[in-house]
């Protein structure tokens, strides 16, 4: 029989299964240990909320289950009522581990065929494993056949190590924006949703992005607030819904191999991280997916190197004049080395102040320039490389040089002056030895000040 205590409990029947018959609650200062080799079979609606402390440690030999009360192969038979019965996904509820206090640890446990608060289906799924406690470790355990997302992280940071799902209407994984576990070899295997779903929303703490092997789906904006960090680690894809944008007030560290690669891309893109929507052929990605990185505002440093931005550049998805830069730059420290800028809407990059570094960046099949800058920008290029775009060069603003000497180097690609600029007086403009300068129709350079253009 269910019901709460508030006690220390210890499940071990004897080595025989037993039938959960209604909602167990651990309260506050309670614990429930459950003994390696059990199998709990929970009634249809039925699920275990733990308010105090939870502990399932099986081993691999003798792995404890929680699973349908028709599910005749853990167990055998334990309803006697032969095949009349067999288990479906959302049998039963949920184990809910995220709220209260007290210690969480699953080790070598299955949870089968849960998902389900009504049993009947109408609109009451929920999530099968649901964590969020402080004190939280889950390892070695396998999710299966649950009804909507298997495992939701809601709060805190728990540590989750070699944790499967197979089989899933809904999401593998779910982080709530609260949420910040540490995840090590995660696996989705047939799942209806994606592999992991990570909501958006803003934070100022600093945070790691490595989940756990697999890839990620962002869902809606994210924002990194001044004080805040976010580090990605080498090889993660993170894949981004329609329209959604990154955008960095704070700090933001991207920095990978060639052999590892960051990679930012479209939630249709199944060349990154497979087809993590598991939808085989029925979508593709496409410029303008989503919106873009937004690296040019609040406190100081971006590093991003080895990193990939692919089908971005539209704020609305719709391509009706959403158009915009696919990744925009302007914060003090900023880096940017061996980054590829392909296949989005608009301009490739957009330089709107700052001093960034740009070394070995390269924009392919941007519907705009694949360089944008800003005349109060200043930027440093070196080997820059453009294909295939709207234009193949560095587009300057235009304006007045009144604040400083400048040095026009523009990684080696040609510069195209949007209109008329003036050095005034007092300034000095160094033009390196082979670039190339484009004017568009009437616009003129006014040398008001001291102009170098000593070419070989």
């Amino acid at each position: 029989e269910g019901g709460g205590f508030s006690n220390d409990r210890v499940w071990d029947f004897g080595g025989l299964p037993v039938a959960i018959v209604s909602n167990v609650t651990i309260n506050p200062g309670g614990s429930l240990t459950v003994v390696p080799g059990q199998v709990v079979k929970l009634n249809p609606s039925v699920g275990i909320d733990a308010n105090g402390s939870f502990i399932a440690k099986g081993t691999a030999d003798n792995p404890i289950i929680f699973t349908s009360s028709f599910d005749d192969t853990a167990g055998g038979d334990s309803n006697f009522d032969g095949s009349a019965t067999v288990p479906s996904r959302g049998d039963w509820e949920a184990l809910i581990l995220d709220d209260g206090s007290g210690v969480t640890e699953l080790e070598h446990v299955e949870i089968r065929f849960a998902g389900d608060s009504n049993f009947t289906g109408a609109g009451a799924q929920v999530q099968a494993l649901q964590l969020g406690k402080p004190n939280t470790t889950v390892s070695d355990v396998l999710v299966k056949e649950s009804s909507t997302t298997a495992v939701r992280i809601e709060n805190n940071s728990p540590t989750l190590t070699r944790v499967s799902v197979e089989g899933t209407g809904g999401n593998g994984f779910a982080l709530d924006n609260n949420a910040t576990p540490v995840l090590r070899e995660l696996s989705v295997t047939g799942a209806d949703g994606v592999s992991v779903r990570q909501e958006g929303g803003g934070f100022s703490n600093d945070r790691v992005w490595d989940f756990g092997g697999l890839p990620v789906l962002l869902t809606s904006n994210l924002t990194v607030n001044q004080g805040g960090s976010l580090t990605i680690v080498p090889g993660q894809v993170v894949k981004v819904n329609t329209s959604v944008s990154i955008d960095v007030n704070g700090s933001l560290v991207a920095d990978a191999t060639s052999q590892a690669p960051i990679i930012f891309t479209s939630s249709f893109d199944d060349t990154a991280g497979g087809d993590t929507n598991f939808d085989g052929s029925a979508s593709t990605p496409n410029r303008g997916d989503w919106r873009g990185l937004f690296l040019d505002d609040g406190g100081a440093g971006v590093t991003l190197r080895n990193v990939e931005v692919r089908f971005a550049g539209d704020s609305n998805f719709t391509g009706a004049g959403g158009f915009e830069p696919a990744v925009h730059l302007g914060k003090a420290q900023t880096v940017l080395e061996d980054v590829i800028v392909r296949d989005v809407s608009s301009t490739g990059v957009n330089i709107v102040g700052g001093d960034p570094l740009l070394d070995g960046v390269s924009v392919f099949r941007a519907g705009g320039a694949a360089f944008f800058a800003r005349l109060a920008a200043e930027p440093t290029y070196t080997n820059l490389s453009a294909a295939d775009n709207g234009g193949d060069f560095v587009q300057l603003q235009n304006g007045t040089i009144s604040d400083n000497d400048r040095t026009w180097d523009f990684g080696g690609l040609p510069v195209h002056l949007a209109s008329s600029i003036t050095v005034n007086t007092g300034s000095k403009l160094t033009i390196v030895p082979g670039q190339v300068v484009k004017l568009p129709p009437s616009a003129f350079l006014d040398f008001n000040g001291v102009v170098e253009a000593v070419g070989s």
